[in-house]
């Protein structure tokens, strides 16, 4: 019975990374599009444009930090969430 809890915590964590990692994607190749399209020539601008998909990037990085770290714990120390 533990061992189906650890698959399903484990497979959701997974999961949830694979999710945003593709959201994380797809908002960048949205971003790419959209400059293709507007052909924007100031670099100021450009840089301006990239600084949100940046951000979101460096939130992603700390969510799988920390899911990494929380699924580590969960496992080491047993399923305390379940007990």
């Amino acid at each position: 019975m533990r061992t189906l809890m650890y698959a399903f915590l484990m497979l959701a964590v997974y999961v949830l990374i694979v999710v945003c990692l593709l959201g994380f994607v797809i908002a960048g190749l949205t971003l790419l599009v959209d400059k293709v399209r507007k052909n924007i020539r100031a670099k100021k601008k450009a840089a301006r444009e990239w600084m949100p998909f940046l951000l979101w990037v460096f939130i992603y990085i700390i969510f799988t930090n920390l899911a990494y770290k929380v699924l580590s714990y969960v496992l080491d120390e047993g399923l305390w969430i379940f007990t």
